[in-house]
């Protein structure tokens, strides 16, 4: 069963994973540097996915003012289409409700119809449409979800 790991210094341990899947995944991915910063910043929020202690998946959310915004979210290739990044994003989601988190935000490719579709099914809605804003052209949505007033929304 996956174990849900917010310690910074455990998922620091998987670092080399987290790069694997980063390059692997994303057209732009993070670099080892980019992920550090994440991990010392004071207002960062990671969150890491262990299935048989690898690295199943991982989050990296920032925040400061009761609002947080989402910037990565990432299942292993070979382990998706097993519900694991909606139980990831589900377990942030609590978190944030148990901080008292007022708002999150995301932002997501118009094209990336399997994210768009975890989070409306988690509860984030459409707050705006920005128009051409990534290197190659495409479009993206930018998404809200108000935690305490959405109750572990559309649960099976």
């Amino acid at each position: 069963m996956p174990q849900i790991i917010t310690s910074r210094s455990e998922i620091r341990r998987h670092l080399d994973e987290i790069r694997v899947m980063e390059k692997s995944t994303f057209g732009e991915p993070w670099s080892t540097a980019q992920i550090e910063f994440e991990l010392d910043s004071e207002s960062a929020f990671p969150v890491m996915l262990l299935e048989n202690s690898v690295c199943a998946g991982y989050l990296f959310a920032s925040g400061a003012c009761g609002e947080i915004q989402l910037n990565k979210i990432c299942i292993h290739a070979e382990m998706r289409k097993r519900g694991l990044g909606e139980k990831l994003l589900r377990e942030f989601i609590d978190q944030a409700r148990i901080l008292s988190v007022e708002k999150i935000f995301l932002e997501v490719s118009t094209i990336n119809i399997a994210a768009i579709s975890l989070y409306r099914k988690c509860g984030f809605v459409v707050n705006r449409m920005r128009k051409g804003i990534y290197e190659n052209g495409e479009d993206a949505l930018e998404m809200v979800l108000v935690p305490q007033k959405s109750l572990r929304p559309n649960l099976p």
